[in-house]
């Protein structure tokens, strides 16, 4: 899970005005129904079901990159059940 995140930091360390930005997970999601707040998560293939919150991707995490990198777009496809949105 580490190198997910190091690959979204590394991203916008090096990501410039108009770069196009792709970002693709293959994988499932799925809502923490145990917290209030209900997040949604991309699980990777380690992720281990009762800890999501220090296992997986937060949806939230991955939107908070979207909006905070320079790039002019970024478009995601996620081949999973956990809807994804696109964020410009």
């Amino acid at each position: 899970m580490a190198a997910v995140y190091n690959a979204l930091n590394w991203l916008t360390e090096i990501c410039k005005k108009d770069d196009l930005v792709y970002f693709y997970f293959a994988g499932h999601g799925d809502k923490e129904s145990q917290a209030i707040y209900n997040l949604g998560f991309l699980l990777t293939y380690n992720t281990l079901r009762p800890n999501y919150k220090n296992n997986a991707l937060r949806i939230e995490d991955l939107n908070e990159c979207a909006n905070t990198l320079s790039a002019r777009i970024m478009q995601m496809w996620c081949s999973s059940p956990m809807p994804v949105t696109q964020a410009i």
